[in-house]
């Protein structure tokens, strides 16, 4: 129940739908409850550390399944927006 949400960046240009790779069993996006993207350049290093390349994600592209988890770390995120810069860094 609920909607998958893809939010994209206005610069990220697309060369076709990513819908049907976002959801094929066999991609690691349809397994995850919330996917989001880096600024890692190098498949190696990005392999490397699993995920994690200069333990740096990029809010540029990300993709919700509808999961309890997906709902609170939104939820979570909101109220880190409220907080004042100071107390959120």
């Amino acid at each position: 129940q609920g909607y998958h949400i893809l939010v994209s960046d206005v610069d990220v240009a697309w060369k076709r739908d990513p819908r049907p790779w976002l959801t094929n069993p066999d991609n690691p996006p349809s397994l995850a409850d919330v996917s989001v993207s880096s600024d890692c350049l190098s498949v190696a290093e990005e392999k490397s550390s699993q995920g994690h390349c200069n333990g740096q994600m990029n809010t540029g592209i990300i993709y919700l399944r509808p999961t309890g988890a997906a709902a609170n770390l939104m939820s979570a995120w909101g109220v880190g927006l409220q907080k004042p810069v100071d107390q959120y860094e």
